[in-house]
């Protein structure tokens, strides 16, 4: 049990401590290896061998591409101007004129873009910057909007890439489709995330770290932003959303709910960006061989993320083989009270989440327990799996190893471990809504 729990405990600690997640993650690896192989030189040779076999995976190589050339495309639409004349643009409204109209605006950007978690999580981040540096409002705040309305909102409107793997994972039931939906209503933390963030931008409620995070000075004027015209982000953001569900239709061979989401989504931004590197010739009025310079230097700021995203990809792997999933799994439901298995599930399934940093590693884990735990107990299936799914998001959006996490941070601006840390008591409050929730429904359920 010590060699499975001890790597993660080490690189959260370590993390949270020292602020450095790429080291935290290099070291935890190191000691996952040395406690897998018992040998120092194999377990350092596995290091290599673990982070080369991320590559071995093109699903895995996808989401590592992808996370270094949304640099590019975001260099490319603020080179092109797109940023500055969408802030000019909505900035005719009144109700940007407000902190509270400006959070409002954000989060509902991240709602209707539900696409994909990580494209919701780039897009509300790289909008809101210059709309949060006008009103003086921290870089933290944004990215733990962007971060609220990423897995929550995929979750919850499953018409894309999430929802097909889900159903994937329910196709032995006969009804996955029906299952999946009565399950949404009863994942009640994607609700309490998002009500969390509702109400902290309705209300001003900032607490915690995220009190005393730094905001950025108030810019005197829209017109800090610079010049240009808004259709150079939106034409390009319109694009990424539409090639999402047509990149998971070909990648299915005609059958959208076989699609790779990896590649779907890799596809997209490179489509977009294509698109913004259109717009940076004819708007900006750029020669055709500034492109290639702008898109890479955009992706080299974002070499840092794409090493982020392996490590932690690598780290993952060895939490599957360090059995760290189901090693916390059989802690939290050692001594079951069935109106408690809900509940329990939730916690186990927050608990793997956050250790393993993926939300769709930790539902193909749990979704299998869920099922005969509703049979054992007799329990509505659709609940337990609502736990499951309530669980894996929780971890997922908390966790310092998640993707989202990482992207969330970059597109706000912010460091990712500042991020962590003022957004972990907004989540923790919503976990403990969810769990409350899951208590009360599983007793009442009996």
């Amino acid at each position: 049990m010590i060699s499975a729990l001890a790597p993660t405990v080490f690189v959260i600690a370590f993390a949270l401590l020292t602020r450095r997640i790429l080291l935290s993650l290099v070291l935890g690896l190191v000691l996952g290896e040395l406690l897998f192989a018992w040998d120092v030189r194999d377990g350092l040779l596995g290091v290599i061998d673990r982070v080369l076999g991320v590559f071995a995976d093109p699903g895995n190589t996808a989401v590592v591409v992808f996370c270094v050339l949304v640099g590019g495309l975001l260099a490319l639409v603020r080179e092109n101007g797109g940023v500055a004349g969408f802030v000019r643009l909505v900035s005719r409204s009144p109700a940007l004129e407000t902190r509270r109209g400006t959070e409002l605006f954000v989060i509902a950007i991240g709602c209707l873009i539900f696409i994909e978690s990580s494209i919701t999580s780039l897009v509300a981040g790289t909008v809101g910057r210059p709309l949060f540096d006008r009103h003086g409002i921290s870089r933290e705040k944004l990215a733990y909007i962007a971060d609220s309305t990423s897995a929550p909102i995929c979750l919850l409107l499953p018409m894309n890439a999430w929802g097909a793997f889900i159903l994937g994972l329910l196709a032995d039931t006969g009804e996955a489709l029906p299952l999946l939906l009565r399950s949404l209503p009863l994942s009640f933390y994607a609700f309490a995330a998002i009500a969390m963030v509702f109400v902290s931008a309705l209300l001003g409620w900032d607490f915690g770290p995220m009190r005393r995070a730094t905001p950025r000075p108030p810019a005197e004027s829209i017109g800090d932003v610079g010049e240009g015209r808004a259709r150079g982000l939106l034409v390009p953001v319109v694009a990424m959303v539409a090639l999402v569900p047509i990149g998971l239709y070909v990648t299915g061979g005609g059958d959208f709910f076989r699609g790779s989401g990896a590649r779907s989504v890799l596809y997209a931004v490179l489509g977009g960006s294509a698109i913004a590197a259109f717009f940076l010739v004819v708007d900006a009025k750029r020669p055709a061989r500034d492109v290639l310079p702008v898109f890479l230097r955009g992706a080299r700021e974002l070499l840092s993320l794409g090493a982020l995203v392996t490590l932690a990809i690598a780290f993952g792997a060895l939490s599957k083989d360090l059995d760290t999933g189901p090693t916390i799994a059989s802690i939290v439901s050692a001594a079951l009270d069935p109106r408690l298995t809900a509940a329990a599930l939730f916690v186990t399934a927050s608990l793997i989440a956050f250790a393993t940093g993926t939300s769709w590693g930790t539902f193909a884990l749990t979704i299998p327990l869920a099922l005969p735990l509703a049979e054992q107990t007799g329990l509505p299936p659709a609940l337990m799996i609502g736990a499951a799914l309530s669980g894996g998001v929780f971890g997922d959006h908390a966790s310092p190893i998640s993707d989202t996490t990482l992207v969330s941070a970059i597109a706000a601006g912010c460091e990712p471990i500042d991020h962590v840390r003022t957004q972990l008591p907004y989540a923790l409050v919503a976990a403990a809504i969810a769990a409350a929730a899951y208590v009360i429904v599983g007793a009442a359920a009996l």
